[in-house]
C-alpha cells in the first residue's frame, strides 16, 4: 500500500476522534488549512533533484488524502445537524453537486490555469484558495461549532 492510500486510510480511522475533538468548524479550518500547505508545498518540488520533487508530491498528495475523510464528515454531520429530517434529502440533493462539482472542476481549472501560466502558478493560486475558505470560516460563525448547530444556523422548515 503506498503512502497516500494509508494517509486517506488514517485520515477515515481518525475523522470521528478529530470532528469530536475538534468540533465541526475548527476540524474544517485544520483541513482546509493542511489543504493549503499541501498545494502550496507543490512548487518547491521543482527546486530539487528529481527524487526530492517525487517526495514533495508524495508528501503533498498524504496531506491532502488525509484530509478528504475528515472534511467530508464535518461537512455532512454539518448538513445533518442543520437540517430537519425531512428537508435532508433536498437539502443534501441540492448542496452536494455543489461539492462534488468543485471537486471535478478543480482540476480542469488547474489544468487550463497552469497551461496558460505555469504549474507554479496554479498551485499556489490552489493554495491561496484553501486559504481563502479558511478565512471565510474565520469569518463566519462556523469555526466556532462543535457538536450542535445554533437554532439560529439551521435550516427552517
Amino acid at each position: 500500500m503506498d503512502g497516500t492510500v494509508a494517509s486517506v486510510l488514517i485520515g477515515a480511522a481518525l475523522s470521528r476522534r478529530i470532528n469530536e475533538r475538534l468540533g465541526m468548524g475548527r476540524a474544517l479550518v485544520l483541513t482546509h488549512s493542511m489543504l493549503a500547505l499541501a498545494f502550496g508545498l507543490l512548487p518547491t518540488a521543482m527546486l530539487g533533484s528529481t527524487f526530492f520533487g517525487f517526495i514533495v508530491v508524495v508528501v503533498s498528495q498524504a496531506i491532502s488524502n488525509f484530509t478528504m475523510p475528515i472534511t467530508n464528515v464535518a461537512v455532512m454531520t454539518l448538513i445533518q445537524k442543520a437540517t430537519p429530517s425531512d428537508m435532508l434529502g433536498r437539502i443534501t440533493g441540492a448542496a452536494l453537486p455543489f461539492v462534488w462539482g468543485a471537486n471535478a472542476l478543480g482540476p480542469v481549472m488547474g489544468s487550463a490555469i497552469a497551461a496558460a501560466t505555469s504549474n507554479v502558478v496554479a498551485f499556489l493560486l490552489a493554495s491561496l484558495l484553501a486559504g481563502t475558505a479558511v478565512v471565510w470560516i474565520l469569518v463566519g460563525a462556523l469555526h466556532r461549532l462543535t457538536d450542535e448547530v445554533p437554532e439560529h444556523l439551521r435550516v427552517n422548515a
